[in-house]
C-alpha cells in the first residue's frame, strides 16, 4: 500500500507563557479527536499521532543559553525559541534587546562559541552559527588530540626521512 506521510506542527502564540500551554498529552488527544472526526477519506494508523516535545526542548535551550546571554548582555529583553528542525539539530531562537545596547552579530555568535565547550545538555556546532541569516562562523571545526597530532607529525617525519634515502 502506498502511503503519504504528513508532518503537522502546532504553534502557540509566542507571548503565551510556558506554564499556560496545554500538556503534550492534551494536544495529542485533541489532534487524535480531530483526525477521527475528519470528513476527508483518510485512514490513520493507530498511534501514528505523536507530539514532539517542543516545550521541553525550548525549556532546555532557554535554561542553558538565556543566562549566558543575560550575563553578557544586560540589555537582553526576550529569549524565545521559535522552532527547531526534526532531530533538534538546528535551533532558531529570537533574541530581543533594549535599544540602549544592541550587540553586534559577531558578539551574539561569540556567546554561542564560548558556551559550546561548557554546555553538556546539547551540542553547539561552532562551524554552523547564523545570526540574522548571516553565517558567523567559517569552515569546519576540528578538534584533535595531542596524541593524534604527535602521531601525524611522527609519521610525516618518517615518510620524509624515507624519501631522502
Amino acid at each position: 500500500m502506498n502511503a503519504t506521510e504528513a508532518e503537522v506542527g502546532v504553534e502557540f502564540n509566542k507571548t503565551t507563557p510556558l506554564e499556560k500551554l496545554p500538556e503534550n498529552k492534551v494536544v495529542q488527544e485533541t489532534l487524535e479527536q480531530a483526525i477521527k472526526t475528519t470528513t476527508f477519506n483518510v485512514a490513520f494508523q493507530p498511534g501514528s499521532v505523536q507530539i514532539i516535545s517542543f516545550i521541553n526542548r525550548a525549556a532546555l535551550l532557554k535554561s542553558n543559553l538565556a543566562p549566558l546571554f543575560q550575563r553578557t548582555f544586560s540589555s537582553l529583553r526576550t529569549f524565545v525559541v521559535i522552532f527547531f528542525s526534526n532531530g533538534s539539530i538546528i535551533n532558531n531562537i529570537d533574541l530581543a534587546f533594549s535599544s540602549a545596547f544592541v550587540p553586534t552579530n559577531r558578539q551574539i555568535a561569540e556567546v554561542l562559541v564560548n558556551a559550546s565547550s561548557n554546555i553538556t545538555a546539547f551540542n553547539i556546532d561552532t562551524s554552523f552559527i547564523f545570526v540574522d541569516g548571516i553565517q558567523m562562523s567559517s569552515g569546519v571545526s576540528h578538534k584533535i588530540s595531542l596524541i593524534t597530532t604527535f602521531s601525524m607529525v611522527l609519521l610525516a617525519w618518517l615518510l620524509t626521512s624515507q624519501q631522502q634515502r
